[in-house]
């Protein structure tokens, strides 16, 4: 399993998305495939603020909006 520091996938979030892919996606329903669609977003968000600052200013304006 990669690592990165801070956030840390949980099993709680691998079955959450496991049983949203058994809806959107049943023939990748399963954990390894759940574990790296979360690395991977995870590794996206890390990306915002290099390569579009934009994205990051809209949540930011976004959460303190409410």
């Amino acid at each position: 399993m990669r690592k990165m520091a801070g956030y840390e996938i949980t099993d709680e979030d691998i079955q959450t998305v496991t049983k949203w892919l058994s809806v959107e996606d049943p023939k990748n329903a399963n954990v390894e495939f759940a574990r790296e669609l979360l690395f991977r977003v995870k590794m996206l968000v890390r990306e915002i603020g290099k390569d579009d600052i934009t994205v990051l200013e809209k949540a930011h304006k976004e959460l303190l909006e409410g």
